[in-house]
């Protein structure tokens, strides 16, 4: 599943991974990303939401599942940084092992 993922700052910063809340999407975080430009910053559209739309229907395994691949796959073994508000947020609870 290929999320629609915004991407800023340095690729060799820490980085910070944004999960939107409810009836929105990675735009919200916009104001914060712009002040974070140290840190090198991932905000996905989660399935069914924004540019992601088409991935839906929303469903907390699956988005999970999305989230884990995308830091596995952009990130890497690094440590990431998880941010998140609203019920979104056990997206990060579901996928931790």
């Amino acid at each position: 599943m290929g999320l629609f993922v915004r991407e800023s700052g340095l690729a060799s910063a820490p980085a910070v991974v944004f999960l939107h809340g409810a009836y929105t999407s990675g735009w919200s975080w916009e104001p914060v990303v712009e002040r974070m430009q140290q840190y090198r910053c991932l905000v996905p559209d989660l399935p069914h939401f924004g540019k992601s739309f088409e991935l839906g229907p929303f469903e907390m395994g699956r988005a999970a599942a999305a989230v884990a691949e995308l830091i596995r796959s952009r990130v890497g073994s690094c440590r990431t940084h998880v941010v998140g508000w609203c019920q979104w947020t056990a997206v990060t609870a579901h996928g931790r092992t």
